[in-house]
């Protein structure tokens, strides 16, 4: 399972982000924190195609687990680390109300699923 999560950009470039997110999974798989094994996450940089001008910060989390885990591992462990280690201003707004996946199931996002809080 597939899920794209798209942030205007903060003040962190995808790189630290993508770092931070790396320092996140390494430290969930050598604790208790149920953190699917197989979970990847890819953090890049783009331009938005209908606004040149703005940045997206674009989340990819592949996992074997399905949607829920996915969306699991952003909401209960990544996200939470890259504010404490980077900051809260460290992504933008969220561009969608909407994750989306590679099988075609969209749902809501809520203020955990990233800095709208």
């Amino acid at each position: 399972m597939t899920i794209q999560l798209r942030f205007a950009a903060g003040s962190a470039s995808a790189s630290e982000l993508q770092q931070a997110s790396d320092e996140a999974l390494r430290r969930g798989a050598d604790s208790e924190v149920d953190i699917p094994t197989d979970a990847q996450v890819t953090i890049v940089q783009e331009k938005d195609g209908l606004d040149p001008t703005l940045t997206l910060i674009v989340i990819t989390i592949v996992t074997n687990l399905g949607t829920e885990a996915a969306v699991g591992v952003w909401k209960e462990y990544i996200w939470p680390h890259l504010r404490r280690s980077i900051g809260a201003d460290a992504l933008g707004e969220p561009i969608s109300d909407e994750h989306t996946d590679e099988d075609g199931p969209e749902g809501g996002a809520s203020d955990a699923d990233g800095p709208a809080s």
